[in-house]
């Protein structure tokens, strides 16, 4: 067990285990145990017989992971090379071109330039064949950690992310968590985090971070202190601060590595030590380096004792938990300035306290990117990308702390970072060095698609064309077809992914033959091309092929399933196809990729609402045309609720969303939500939502929504179930009726539909009823009156028309019968302070509304029997 915690701590141990540990991988991978191990590996077929003792085993694979780190992310360059290690790789070329076309995986190539991928590859086949084992010397079954740690480098490789088993994430932590001391336990909880992070499962990355936070016992807590930004600032105002302890006693790394910060942090010409990672100064003539922070936290709020200008040192793990946190708050958050300020405290916090050289590259690399949307900040960003790229192979600082807290942070490999600032340049309008980097890179799709964003259309169909016709020869081709050791069957298997790719490029560029383009990858790849699959699958549904395009995506998702449009496009074809099963299980991975997709959540319910009557879904969770029927099963029409619900949140500004939300939620009994979805809509929309008669289906729902209140008793004493002189009498509230629905009902007249919309004689009626059931009624007849003006008063064919004469008159003897019984009333029933009529001049407006009415209509309609009675209606105010 001392063995697996030193190479889990990365410090301490015996024999090979302290070797790795002082970063002398040379010697390890020339012991007798790795010639044991690696003297006979075939990469061809990379599995290993552990015939030495398993912890040696382990160190040989812990210094061939770490190795090949090294190599492709922190630097500096190996002192060995891989004929040193076995005596077999001496073509490096093609051992290299082997072992990266075996990391391919999932129908993604890994890329193509990677260094020293032999190492990797041997290092699973050891982990492997350790983590199958019995526990014999390896108690504590590390080598599932280290499995864990080399899959998810193996990740960085790929095209794009395919996910790993769960059963993996979950062995490891069942396996290791109640074996390991808690700051290995909260470090195995975060690397766990790192992998959802990867595969964009925020929320579950989410909960492992806070997870790992807790085991940890570290403190955070973002909130204000005042301070200031500028140098020309003169009075302090609040600024975003992260308070930030460690558990009390809790080192992390060694006390020499320790930066003591009980200095003020406010100085910024304090000079970066040789051995950590080039942090390039602002110099700018407005903002200051940092924030300078005058005055402590409300005494009240967490952590209140820190001075967030002094704050403590944090252990490693702990700097490491809150740059994850940092990543997720990215992910989770809208795109919005306090993204930005949230990322900035924590990333400002390891900054101000950093103590270890990866776990500080990882912070300014973070600082960059928040940086490069400011037009006063992007120059010292892209400057201080690139200083991060200059800085990998340079001997500045020991492999050991570069390598130490690697696998505890998402750090890029180095063409990740090199392709980023390649990126930058674009965003910025320098092309040109943009293209020289992605050509350096062999990124041919970021170069095709630099040159299409450019309008360089025939330059992108030349750079596809001349790899595909070998024109443009890639370094390792070049290298790889010089070899005579190698023979063509072996070059056609180690190109076959990345010339699948290329045709499909091909397919993307030239648009009419895209479909023999795609069909020529699958060829190509032997059928295993994701890409090509869920090409032609796009294809296919843009021909209205549905049945081809639901064989190909269903290919498509089985070889790589994180692609969420490729869910989405399968989605609907099974809709086009009337597969209701299989349109919930897209859209249900669909959301489940990307949770934030509210179109994909609107079109679940779709479904949802699709299924027959005999058709119970019992599964988790474009606009929706299907009409509410009593075939639906209450069941269904719940998951429909529930789909719309979730995608309400991220549709924010989808009208029709949230009119389907609406109407579902009206149709299972959930009036709170209904009346929540017409206010949204009349804010969107305005006037809109009343239809051009006044009779849109958003006016039904106010309707039922009052009848739900109004139906209740006005005294809530009388809604008490049971005696209600009982002692511990309470009253009864159902969010969805009476009392409990007035809240919100009140809310969304008083916010949306009274603000936004004053032409629906039916909000105002609707309104009015339910100012008469709480007794307001002054406000009732107020909304009579406002009904009235805009229906009948600006109605001209009233004039003209008989039907709508007769609607009128009717309307006009019902408003003054409201006038006449209610005019007389107290204002407010529920004030007996208030004694004034509801409407002390009722008479004069009853007798000008039918005046006015009369003149208007006296001319077409005089000898109608509804002018008559509306005649005599006038004689009987003027008498009362």
């Amino acid at each position: 067990m001392d063995i697996e915690l030193a190479l889990l701590e990365g410090a301490g141990g015996t024999g090979l285990a302290q070797l790795v540990n002082a970063g002398s991988f040379r010697e390890v991978l020339q012991s007798d145990a790795a010639n044991s191990l690696l003297g006979d590996l075939d990469l061809e077929h990379p599995k290993v017989r552990i015939n030495v003792s398993e912890k040696d085993a382990l160190a040989v694979a812990v210094a061939l992971l770490h190795s090949f780190v090294q190599a492709n992310w922190t630097g500096p360059d190996l002192d060995f090379g891989l004929a040193d290690v076995n005596g077999l790789w001496t073509d490096y070329a093609h051992c290299n071109a082997l072992a990266i076309q075996k990391l391919s995986t999932g129908g993604e190539p890994a890329y193509h330039l990677t260094s020293h991928a032999p190492l990797l590859l041997a290092a699973q086949g050891i982990l492997s064949a350790l983590a199958s084992s019995d526990e014999g010397e390896l108690p504590l079954r590390s080598p599932l950690w280290w499995q864990l740690r080399a899959a998810t480098a193996q990740q960085h490789l790929l095209d794009d992310c395919v996910p790993l088993p769960q059963s993996m994430l979950d062995g490891v932590t069942h396996a290791l968590a109640d074996k390991l001391p808690p700051h290995l336990h909260a470090r195995l909880t975060l690397e766990v985090g790192i992998a959802y992070h990867m595969f964009e499962r925020d929320r579950e990355a989410s909960e492992t971070f806070l997870e790992a936070a807790r085991i940890n016992q570290l403190q955070f807590h973002l909130t204000g202190a005042l301070g200031k930004r500028t140098k020309f600032q003169q009075n302090d105002i609040t600024q975003l601060v992260l308070l930030a302890e460690s558990k009390e006693g809790q080192e992390g790394v060694e006390k020499s590595d320790i930066k003591d910060t009980t200095k003020d942090t406010s100085d910024t010409t304090q000079d970066t030590p040789d051995n950590t990672p080039k942090n390039l100064q602002l110099d700018d003539d407005t903002l200051l380096e940092q924030t300078q922070f005058s005055s402590t936290v409300d005494a009240s709020a967490p952590l209140s004792h820190i001075d967030p200008a002094h704050q403590p040192n944090l252990s490693a793990v702990d700097q490491c938990i809150l740059l994850a946190m940092c990543l997720n708050i990215k992910n989770t958050a809208p795109e919005n300035g306090l993204t930005n300020a949230q990322m900035g405290a924590f990333v400002q916090r390891v900054l101000s306290n950093h103590q270890n050289w990866s776990i500080y590259t990882m912070a300014l690399l973070l600082r960059s990117r928040l940086e490069g949307h400011r037009t006063r900040t992007m120059q010292r960003s892209t400057l201080q990308l690139q200083a991060l790229i200059d800085q990998m192979p340079t001997s500045d600082s020991p492999n050991t702390d570069r390598l130490r807290w690697f696998f505890a942070m998402p750090m890029p490999a180095k063409w990740e970072l090199e392709r980023e600032l390649a990126q930058r340049f674009v965003a910025m309008g320098v092309v040109r060095s943009a293209l020289e980097i992605y050509q350096k890179l062999e990124m041919w799709e970021d170069t095709i698609i630099c040159y299409v964003s450019t309008d360089r259309q025939g330059d992108a169909l030349d750079t596809v064309k001349g790899l595909l016709e070998g024109r443009i020869v890639e370094s390792q081709t070049v290298t790889t077809r010089g070899k005579a050791t190698v023979d063509s069957s072996t070059r056609t298997r180690m190109d076959v992914m990345r010339v699948a790719k290329l045709w499909c490029l091909y397919g993307d560029l030239d648009v009419e033959n895209c479909e023999q383009h795609y069909k020529k990858a699958l060829e190509v790849s032997g059928g295993s091309s994701s890409r090509a699959h869920r090409s032609l699958g796009g294809v296919y549904f843009a021909k209205g092929d549905n049945r081809a395009a639901v064989e190909s995506l269903r290919k498509a998702v089985a070889i790589n399933p994180l692609y969420h449009h490729t869910w989405f496009i399968l989605g609907c074809a099974s809709i086009r196809l009337e597969d209701w099963d299989g349109a919930i299980e897209a859209f249900s991975r669909c959301v489940a990729v990307e949770d934030d997709d509210a179109e994909s959540w609107n079109n679940l319910a779709s479904v949802y609402l699709r299924l027959g009557h005999d058709k119970v879904v019992s599964r988790c969770f474009s606009k929706i045309n299907t009409p509410l029927t009593h075939s639906q099963p209450h069941e269904n029409k719940m998951l429909a609720f529930r789909a719309l619900k979730q995608g309400s949140k991220y549709g924010f500004d989808n009208w029709r969303i949230w009119q389907n939300l609406m109407v579902v939620a009206i149709d299972v009994g959930q009036l709170a939500d209904a009346a929540r979805a017409v206010g949204r809509l009349a804010d969107i929309r305005g006037e809109a939502i009343c239809g051009e008669a006044d009779d849109a289906s958003e006016l039904d729902v106010v309707d039922k929504i009052v009848d739900a209140v109004t139906l209740a008793p006005r005294n809530e004493k009388d809604a008490i179930e049971g005696d209600a002189s009982a002692e511990g009498a309470q009253v009864a509230h159902n969010p969805n009726e009476g009392h409990g629905l007035l809240r919100a009902v009140d809310r969304l007249f008083e916010y949306s539909l009274l603000k936004k919309v004053s032409s629906s004689p039916r909000i105002f009626k609707s309104y009015a009823r339910l100012c008469f059931w709480k007794g307001q009624y002054a406000n009732a007849l107020d909304m009579h009156l406002k009904a009235y003006r805009a229906s009948v008063a600006v109605d001209e064919t009233v004039e003209t028309d008989l039907p709508t004469f007769r609607r009128a008159a009717e309307a006009i003897t019902d408003l003054v019968d409201v006038l006449q019984n209610f005019g007389d009333k107290p204002a407010d029933a529920n004030d007996p302070d208030n004694q004034q009529d509801a409407s002390p001049d009722w008479k004069y407006q009853a007798r000008s509304i039918l005046r006015t009415f009369l003149g208007r209509t006296k001319t077409s309609f005089e000898d109608e029997k509804e002018y008559e009675q509306l005649k005599e209606l006038l004689a009987e105010v003027k008498g009362t």
